[in-house]
């Protein structure tokens, strides 16, 4: 599943194969108990704002209520050079 087809629709995080969390600015991919948590705001250089910071307090209080994620990956998506 490629989260970056399309470059204006949202990011759409997979938290697990059963159950998606949409978010505007981050990307969430769990596997084998590795969740990867992306910062997607490709326009902005993936710079941080209220939005951003809102949805990884989000997100990563889902992620602490879950056993099945062990370590979290915090990581810049592609920049607007796709870099």
């Amino acid at each position: 599943y490629d989260m970056y087809k399309q470059a204006d629709r949202h990011p759409t995080s997979v938290i697990s194969k059963q159950e998606v969390l949409p978010m505007n600015n981050l990307i969430l991919e769990v596997a084998d108990q590795i969740a990867v948590l992306k910062i997607s705001r490709p326009g902005a250089l993936n710079a941080l704002n209220s939005e951003t910071l809102d949805e990884l307090n989000e997100v990563l209080t889902e992620i602490e209520g879950r056993d099945d994620i062990k370590v979290v990956i915090l990581t810049g998506g592609p920049d607007k050079k796709g870099n």
